[in-house]
């Protein structure tokens, strides 16, 4: 049996794959919108839930787990950290896929690098105009907490709990974006323009992630970008590409 904690777009992916080569899968993921996503399988569990480290330790002591494949979000740092302890704890081998992180070699003076959504809100406090905000609604109280929340244009997944979030913090209902992606670079211009966008706040992301699309049309529109970097963390194994993971999870289970 393998345990996919499927917190980015290439999960379901790799979940199916795993199903046609006749594997046994957990699936792990946040939300009921996440877990509807996959196709009903007789050789699919999938668990809608935050997952503790001893949450982690539990379903791979109960169940016959031989890999457990880390696909959080790049930004997911306590949920990694908690399924290395759970791994360690218990023996379990483990493989964390990640996305390359985003070149700073990109072609645009007018990226700002920031460690943190507080250090990216001081840097707003003093960049004039609106600022579309495509980090997502779960730290977004770090940023309306700095600024005017009539400046911020956040957007969200079109789910009715993430447009209340940004509700509850003040935003007015008519700045928020609730859109599922991926979105081009001419949608992304459009979007920008449509909301008189002074300044861009993302994070950084590969390149499934959209990255680079919104890149190009901040470039476009000669508009900064605030940018938050991903926190390091000691990966036991790291694949960068679905390809090296593919081949990782075949080698593996053919010892």
């Amino acid at each position: 049996m393998i345990f996919v904690v499927a917190g980015t777009s290439e999960g379901k992916e790799i979940v199916t794959f795993l199903l046609d080569k006749g594997y046994k899968v957990i699936a792990s993921v946040t939300t009921d919108f996440a877990g509807s996503l996959f196709t009903e399988n007789e050789n699919l569990k999938i668990i809608t839930q935050k997952l503790t480290a001893a949450d982690f330790e539990n379903l791979f002591v109960n169940n016959p787990v031989k890999l457990v494949v880390d696909m959080t979000h790049p930004f997911a740092v306590e949920a990694s950290e908690n399924i290395i302890t759970a791994a360690k704890a218990t023996n379990t081998n483990y493989i964390r896929f990640e996305r390359e992180n985003f070149s700073q070699d990109y072609d645009y003076e007018n990226i700002i690098m920031t460690d943190s959504y507080e250090e990216a809100a001081e840097k707003l406090i003093n960049i004039k105009g609106n600022v579309f905000c495509t980090t997502g609604s779960k730290d977004l109280h770090k940023i309306t907490s700095k600024i005017d929340v009539s400046r911020v244009f956040p957007r969200v997944l079109s789910l009715s709990t993430m447009v209340k979030k940004c509700e509850d913090l003040g935003i007015p209902n008519q700045n928020i974006i609730a859109m599922k992606g991926p979105f081009s670079s001419s949608l992304n211009i459009e979007i920008m323009k449509n909301i008189n966008a002074g300044v861009l706040v993302t994070k950084e992301s590969g390149e499934t992630g959209g990255i680079f699309e919104k890149l190009e049309a901040a470039k476009f529109l000669n508009i900064p970008v605030i940018m938050i970097k991903r926190k390091e963390v000691n990966y036991p194994q790291l694949v960068r590409t679905i390809e090296d993971l593919k081949n990782y999870i075949e080698v593996k289970n053919e010892n």
